[in-house]
């Protein structure tokens, strides 16, 4: 909760303050603490976590790395005559690499298995 919402509920009486301050446990969060980062820092010494070219290292090292992984894909679904886009969650069941291409299969709800292709 905000302070602002504690400090109102403290004086219309709905809140007692102290008596709520001694169930609060003082700790810190586990592990070092963050290292402070200067405002005006702009550039990364370090990749992000879906970077493409570090995505490429890590499939291209350990291509079933992705088996289980889930994704979103859109299929066009047809209601009463009429068509539109929606989206499905399917989830990587097999993968295999036929002449340097890296191709996982993915099943989705319906039972559906769709290819996906990537060349490195």
């Amino acid at each position: 909760m905000c302070s602002h919402i504690l400090a109102t509920l403290s004086i219309l009486g709905f809140l007692d303050i102290q008596a709520a301050t001694t169930r609060v446990p003082v700790r810190r969060a586990p592990g070092r603490p963050t290292a402070r980062r200067s405002v005006l820092t702009t550039e990364r010494t370090q990749e992000g976590f879906f970077e493409i070219p570090r995505l490429i290292r890590i499939l291209v090292a350990r291509p079933g790395i992705v088996m289980g992984w889930k994704l979103v894909d859109t299929f066009d679904i047809t209601i009463d005559g009429i068509s539109e886009p929606s989206e499905f969650l399917g989830v990587v069941t097999s993968m295999r690499v036929s002449d340097g291409v890296f191709v996982w299969s993915a099943r989705f709800d319906d039972e559906d298995l769709r290819d996906y292709e990537a060349e490195c």
